[in-house]
């Protein structure tokens, strides 16, 4: 397990619940990272075939502007330029290459926004893009947009990545 990046030690394999504003890496070949019912968040999953390791960032906002200092409880990771670059970073630190990372977003629908006033699902995939391409990565895949939540899962040891609508219909990105 690799403590030093996400946490304690000595953790059974499992599902490892990616809430907002958090991220989680892994090598660990049964976990699998969910980020449950993204709406306009965006779920920014990264994985290395060659060394088996995947992350998942939970996106809720492009960026500070006209945001209050963060504060005790507001989750770390929750702007796409905090919580993309990090997310980059722990994967390196485990060993990932950058050319060999695949890129994959889900999310950024259109929900409660009936007047399609802040469109926040539009703003954080576009966020999100420009600081993967700052990083020179480019997403090779993605379920992004639409006006209904999606759940996402990143099966570590495989590094397939699953992704369950409303309609219960589970689409596979390869």
């Amino acid at each position: 397990m690799d403590a030093a990046i996400n946490g304690p030690a000595g953790r059974l394999p499992s599902t490892v619940p990616v809430g907002i504003g958090e991220l989680y890496v892994s090598r660990e070949p049964g976990d699998v990272l969910a980020a449950y019912a993204l709406g306009s968040c965006v779920a920014v999953i990264l994985y290395d075939p060659n060394i088996r390791a995947g992350g998942m960032a939970h996106i809720q906002l492009p960026d500070r502007r006209g945001a209050r200092p963060r504060g005790n409880g507001e989750p770390a990771w929750a702007y796409a330029e905090d919580g993309v670059p990090e997310l980059i970073s722990r994967l390196y630190l485990l060993g990932a290459v950058r050319q060999r990372l695949r890129v994959s977003l889900v999310g950024g629908a259109l929900v409660a926004d009936p007047n399609r006033y802040f469109q926040i699902g539009r703003k954080n995939v576009l966020a999100v893009k420009r600081i993967l391409w700052e990083h020179g990565l480019i997403p090779s895949q993605q379920v992004v947009g639409g006006e209904s939540w999606r759940t996402v899962r990143l099966h570590v040891g495989s590094g397939r990545i699953t992704v369950v609508s409303p309609t219960g219909h589970e689409e596979l990105i390869a």
